[in-house]
C-alpha cells in the first residue's frame, strides 16, 4: 500500500517570512524494496520590505533496500534549484543535480520484552 504526506508550512517573524509546500510518496514493491519520491517548493523574504521574494524548489526520487528490520540502504537522485533575491553576493538563479547513497543501522531495545 502506497503512503504519502503533504505539508504546508508558514513562518513570519524577525527572520523574515516563509511559505513552503512539501510532499512525499512511498510505494513498497515487496517486503525489502521501496520506491520513494518527493518535492518541495518555498518562497521567502529574509529582509523586511524586500522587493522580490526568493524561491527554492527541489525534487527527488530513489529506492530503499531494507534487507533486515534494523538496516537499510537508500539511493536517491535530487534536483535542487534556487533563485535568491537577497544580498548581491548570494543573488542569482542556481541549480544542481545530486546522487546520494545512505546506509542506516538502527539500535533499539524493546522495553519489557521477554525472549
Amino acid at each position: 500500500v502506497a503512503s504519502g504526506s503533504l505539508m504546508l508550512q508558514t513562518k513570519n517573524g524577525a527572520s523574515g517570512t516563509t511559505t513552503a509546500l512539501s510532499g512525499d510518496l512511498m510505494y513498497p514493491l515487496n517486503e525489502v524494496w521501496t520506491i520513494r519520491a518527493g518535492s518541495h517548493y518555498s518562497i521567502f523574504e529574509l529582509i523586511e520590505a524586500q522587493e522580490e521574494a526568493s524561491t527554492e524548489k527541489s525534487a527527488w526520487a530513489g529506492v530503499r533496500w531494507q534487507w533486515m528490520p534494523q538496516s537499510s540502504v537508500d539511493v536517491e537522485a535530487q534536483y535542487l534549484s534556487q533563485d535568491l533575491k537577497t544580498m548581491p553576493s548570494f543573488a542569482g538563479d542556481e541549480s544542481d543535480f545530486r546522487l546520494i547513497a545512505r546506509f542506516s543501522w538502527w539500535f533499539f531495545n524493546r522495553i519489557g520484552a521477554t525472549n
